[in-house]
């Protein structure tokens, strides 16, 4: 009878006891003594019981993936000793109750995967412990709040798949041991702070889905440990910097579907652990070059929908473990090298159903195309203008640089960043209806024919070309160019003068535009021969010494860009530029004091789009005509400077008139000393022609004038010599 009693203990549910046990779904927990509960995925269903909250001595709860509704009860504030709670993956709805900042022993918090609603309490910011907190995939919203900014030894935070709001404050730099950061599919706005930077740990950051604008921050590709980007559709715009580079750990890149720009390709061939790239539906420009065969781990290549140009390289079939390549809505040309039939191309990548219309079409694939991928490429979508072949009977094609062209139908021809050699051939003349030519950065070189002028549009910079170019051409669509070492250049000499190896007709040209080019060393004195110049533009360059005197020379100049440099002195012979309209000197290093006729200009001094001689080194006292606008100065120099220096000029040239002249001029002079003085008149051989004063002068003004009638047209020099001191002016006689 005994053991028939002790049977039936076994097999009945007693109650929990009252004040030491709770009873949870079914079961009965010791208050005192429970420290360990692991429910997940066991089939429970119902609510969260309050009851829970009697556990306090529970470290660790983990409910995931069960069928649990209602709420979180409020109660789970009393478990203070938790440091792990997993309620992710069941229908739990309602707010995150504020209480949950009591738990601050906890540092591992998952709530994903709910329908949990309403604002993300700032009373999370108490849970400083934290290394990973999960709340995706719920329904919360508004901003986020400061406080989790606070969190610094989280490791990784997880908000996306919400309809949180605002901007990313640029407080997540204080989150420095964030490993990975997920804010996808939200509703976020602003830039992405540049603080991001400060994240030295991170490696994965996601962010698609949301409406942010600008650019990626310059301080995103500090970034160096990153191997997972996700910004797909997140409203980015503007040029990829070429600082992707530097991301060296990069594995996946995601950023489809926005309006960023510039040619990606060429920045990311080093980063040979990328192994997914999806960068379709944006701006993106440029060619697959041919390092593509770099990125050995690539399995994913999707490019389609951007700007892309140019021939596929055969070296893309050395991508082993490539088997998405997408390119479709390009424009790419010419005709796609058999290799690429190495590649194991999946056209139903990840299951998504049939993506082949995406492979190749709408470009300008020219057939025959490789049979592997034959199947893939609709020929109604290409664009086949060029793609001729040329069998050597059809006297109506030509064939350049190995491709062949129709001489009625050709009407584009895109070669550039092909490393073309030799001479643009006269054959080309023969394509009667071709109205766009890109042959840019090549090996090019020899003359410019003249038949290019009759092209609509053309594009011929950086390759070797040789100068001087026909007055048709248009010299901003041929610089720069890489001439300096394989060109002899042979300037008229009565006719033109040499300019940085460019020849210029001196009665002719009327401006000069070599800004930006690199020019390095001195404004060449040979300046002073274009005579008829109304415009001259060498800012942006490497320019020093001192602007040539023989700047004075140029009388009918309207604009004068001298600005970033690295320039030195100001002529005093810039007061005989009396249609000087425009003069910009910034960002020098102009040094000492600013010549006195400088006001005898009619320039508009207070506005800095017509004069600007600001971040230089000169030196007060300035001219009274521009007291009031020099700019920044650094004239920590001036002190080594003294007055008196500048005291013991003894003598001065004023321009000679009048210039151009024909048969005589005058030339006007001042001594302030007893002095031995010479005026001599010379060649631009720097031969002597005429002596017109040798002997000592008293203090005072003097007049002669000079005779030409016996010489040629064409440039001479004046040099006045008074004791040890020089100085010259330039003079054109036209005759």
């Amino acid at each position: 009878m005994r053991f028939g009693i002790v049977f039936l203990l076994f097999n009945i549910i007693l109650p929990c006891l009252d004040g030491e046990e709770v009873e949870l779904w079914g079961e009965c927990y010791h208050i005192d003594t429970t420290f360990y509960i692991d429910l997940s995925n066991s089939g429970l269903s119902g609510e969260i019981p309050s009851e829970i909250g009697q556990l306090i001595n529970l470290s660790y709860l983990n409910l995931f993936e069960n069928n649990l509704s209602g709420i979180i009860p409020p109660e789970i504030g009393n478990l203070i000793n938790l440091t792990h709670l997993e309620l992710d993956h069941n229908n739990l709805s309602g707010n995150i109750p504020p209480e949950i900042g009591n738990l601050i022993n906890l540092t591992h918090l998952e709530l994903d995967h709910n329908s949990l609603s309403g604002n993300i309490p700032p009373e999370i910011g108490y849970l400083t412990n934290l290394t990973h907190l999960g709340l995706y995939t719920n329904q919360l919203y508004g901003e986020i709040p400061s406080e989790i900014y606070s969190l610094i030894n989280l490791y990784v935070l997880d908000l996306s798949g919400n309809a949180l709001n605002g901007t990313i404050s640029s407080e997540i730099g204080n989150l420095t041991n964030l490993n990975y950061l997920w804010l996808g599919d939200n509703q976020l706005s602003g830039q992405i702070p540049g603080e991001i930077g400060y994240l030295i740990n991170l490696k994965g950051f996601s962010g698609w889905g949301n409406n942010f604008n600008g650019n990626f921050p310059i301080e995103f590709w500090n970034l160096t440990n990153l191997e997972y980007i996700w910004l797909e559709r997140a409203g980015l715009e503007g040029e990829i910097s070429p600082q992707i580079s530097q991301l060296i750990n990069l594995r996946h890149l995601e950023i489809w579907d926005n309006q960023l720009t510039g040619p990606i390709l060429q920045y990311i061939t080093n980063l040979n652990q990328l192994e997914h790239i999806e960068i379709d539906q944006n701006n993106f420009t440029g060619i697959i070059p041919s390092e593509i065969s770099n990125l050995s781990n690539l399995n994913v290549l999707w490019l389609a929908g951007n700007q892309f140009s140019g021939s596929i390289p055969s070296d893309i079939g050395d991508l082993n473990y490539l088997n998405t390549l997408m390119l479709a809505q390009n424009q790419f040309s010419g005709y796609i090298p058999g290799e690429i039939c190495r590649l194991s191309l999946d056209p139903n990548w990840e299951n998504e159903g049939d993506k082949s219309e995406f492979m190749f079409n709408s470009n300008k694939f020219c057939p025959p195309y490789p049979t592997c991928i034959e199947e893939y490429i609709d020929i109604d979508t290409q664009e086949l203008s060029n793609c001729f072949i040329c069998d050597g009977t059809d006297e109506n094609e030509i064939e350049l640089w190995g491709n062949c062209y129709h001489t009625e139908y050709t009407t584009e021809i895109n070669l550039s960043n092909n490393n073309l050699v030799g001479h643009i051939p006269q054959e080309l003349a023969n394509l009667n209806n071709l109205n766009y030519l890109n042959l840019s950065t090549n090996n090019l070189e020899g003359e410019i024919p003249e038949f290019i002028c009759e092209i609509d549009n053309y594009a011929l910079s950086n390759n070797f070309f040789c100068g001087p170019f026909s007055d048709c051409l248009d010299n901003e669509n041929i610089y720069p160019q890489n001439n300096s070492n394989v060109c002899d250049i042979y300037c008229n000499v009565d006719e033109e003068s040499n300019l940085f190896g460019y020849c210029y007709n001196i009665e002719q040209t009327t401006e000069v535009n070599l800004s930006n080019q690199e020019l390095e060393g001195n404004i060449p004195s040979a300046i002073g021969n274009l005579i008829s110049l109304e415009r001259l533009y060498l800012n942006d360059n490497n320019l020093s010494g001192p602007i040539p005197s023989e700047i004075g020379s140029l009388i009918n100049i309207e604009r004068l860009y001298l600005y970033n440099n690295q320039l030195s002195e100001i002529p005093s012979e810039i007061s005989s530029l009396l249609n000087l309209e425009r003069l910009q000197l910034q960002n020098n290093q102009l040094f000492g004091f600013i010549p006195e006729e400088l006001c005898d200009l009619s320039i508009n001094f207070e506005s800095t789009n017509r004069f600007n001689i600001s971040n230089n080194m000169l030196c007060p006292p300035y001219p009274n005509c521009i007291l009031d606008n020099v700019g920044d100065q650094d004239t920590t120099q001036c002190s080594l400077l003294s007055n008196e220096n500048f005291d013991l000029v003894k003598f001065s040239l004023k321009p000679v008139y009048p210039n151009p002249f024909n048969p005589t001029t005058k030339i006007e002079y001042e001594i302030s000393n007893v002095s031995n003085v010479n005026v001599s008149i010379y060649n631009t051989n720097g031969q002597m022609i005429d002596v017109l004063v040798n002997k000592v002068h008293n203090p005072g003004e003097y007049t002669i004038t000079w005779n030409a009638q016996d010489y040629t047209s064409g440039v001479y020099i004046v040099k006045l010599i008074v004791d040890e001191f020089v100085d010259s002016q330039k003079m054109i006689l036209i005759k």
